[in-house]
């Protein structure tokens, strides 16, 4: 069940981080602009909304035969350093919510060792 709905999951959570970094810049930093820069965690928000859009992009067969992507596969491995910098852009920041990102982050493990058994298994 997971399988089939992971690739309009991804594209779900790009959107939804984009739409977080929209109204974070619009409504909170559009005045301050240079702290996009200099605060820790909104780099590691970046870092993370950055790679997330790339793997948005390309979750599309479309765009995928378009632009010749012969290594789909190896590109969407970076949704695992795009969970490491959100989980430091929650966790640096002393707006998040601290438990929401340990949580994202056990999901994350959990489906990881049940894909890696999975592999091994076969």
């Amino acid at each position: 069940l997971l399988a089939a709905l992971r690739r309009s999951l991804g594209i779900v959570c790009g959107l939804c981080a984009l739409l977080h970094a929209a109204l974070s810049f619009f409504v909170l930093l559009h005045a301050r602009v240079p702290l996009l820069w200099t605060w820790p965690h909104l780099r590691a928000g970046e870092c993370a909304l950055l790679i997330v859009l790339v793997l948005t992009m390309t979750s599309f067969s479309a765009v995928v035969r378009a632009i010749g992507l012969r290594h789909w596969k190896e590109l969407h491995r970076l949704v695992y350093p795009a969970l490491a910098f959100a989980t430091l852009h929650v966790l640096q920041s002393s707006f998040a919510a601290t438990w929401l990102a340990l949580l994202s982050v056990a999901v994350a493990a959990a489906l990881l060792v049940v894909r890696v058994l999975r592999r091994n298994a076969n």
